[in-house]
């Protein structure tokens, strides 16, 4: 699963656009389902959380609190 985001991410197929938002937010949310040094408990706590909040949000919660990782949103300017 990673390794596919990583590539559609290098081919610019998921670039952080809002149109991929929610798309990332589930790739997110289902890897950090899949750790197991987290409790049950806590992910479906979570998960019912982050379900009432935007997608953007969401990448940055499981980033943060899941990955042990900040999001950065950079965005490229057009060309003058």
């Amino acid at each position: 699963m990673i390794d596919s985001v990583t590539t559609k991410l290098k081919a610019k197929e998921a670039a952080l656009v809002a149109d991929n938002y929610v798309d990332l937010a589930d790739t997110i949310m289902t890897i950090a389902q899949k750790r197991h040094d987290i409790d049950d408990r806590q992910k479906a706590e979570s998960a019912e959380v982050v379900s009432r909040v935007p997608a953007l949000s969401r990448i940055a919660y499981y980033a943060s609190v899941f990955l042990e990782s900040q999001l950065f949103i950079a965005q490229e300017r057009d060309s003058v």
